[in-house]
């Protein structure tokens, strides 16, 4: 079965659960490049699991503007992964809400943790269940908001126009996961999204 609306409430299902239909996988070069390779992944009893340790990424083919993604995520101890928003061609044009174990978050760049941006996920972890337990995280990015909550408790809620380095990202793009060695073993299920209409003033 291909990828379909789920009920009445505008939820699309974007992983079938049976093969990569819909995504565009990728491995990373040193230089930056990304090649089409659909290796580093395997589906196991509906779920999409990262089984090398080699930098990759899966993005969608369709694109969104203003949605929410929802997600169920499975992280072995000292894992991580990174879902991607408004995904450009640029490497680094993206929006990022990375889903560290805290065992991870220990390993994490200084640099990146005490940004202004990097700081706003720092309750993150905190709300991620025990290693090898499912996880559901919610994202929602409507015109210049951006929410993110774990297993039901917001843990993230800011203005994108607050950060100079987001300012000049895509307004629209897919959605996806990126991945380097440290994803090693982290599963993905029920991965869904829907658009949102912005509310006006």
């Amino acid at each position: 079965p291909g990828n379909q609306e789920l009920s009445d409430e505008g939820w699309i299902s974007l992983f079938n659960g049976e093969n990569l239909d819909g995504w565009t996988a990728t491995r990373h070069t040193r230089k930056g490049r990304r090649i089409p390779d659909e290796a580093g992944w395997k589906i196991e009893d509906g779920a999409l699991i990262r089984d090398d340790a080699i930098s990759r990424s899966l993005v969608t083919t369709r694109e969104f503007r203003n949605l929410e993604l929802e997600f169920d995520v499975r992280l072995p101890a000292g894992t991580g992964i990174v879902c991607g928003l408004r995904i450009g061609r640029a490497p680094d044009a993206l929006l990022v809400v990375p889903i560290l174990d805290p065992a991870r978050l220990k390993s994490v760049s200084t640099e990146y943790l005490d940004s202004p941006f990097g700081r706003q996920f720092l309750e993150l972890p905190a709300r991620l269940r025990p290693p090898d337990e499912w996880n559901t995280v919610r994202v929602r990015c409507v015109g210049d908001e951006l929410t993110v909550s774990v297993n039901g408790h917001r843990t993230t809620s800011l203005r994108l126009s607050a950060f100079r380095s987001l300012r000049k990202l895509p307004s629209s793009g897919p959605v996806g996961f990126l991945t380097r060695g440290e994803a090693f073993g982290v599963a993905l299920r029920n991965i869904r999204a829907r658009e949102v209409e912005p509310q006006s003033e």
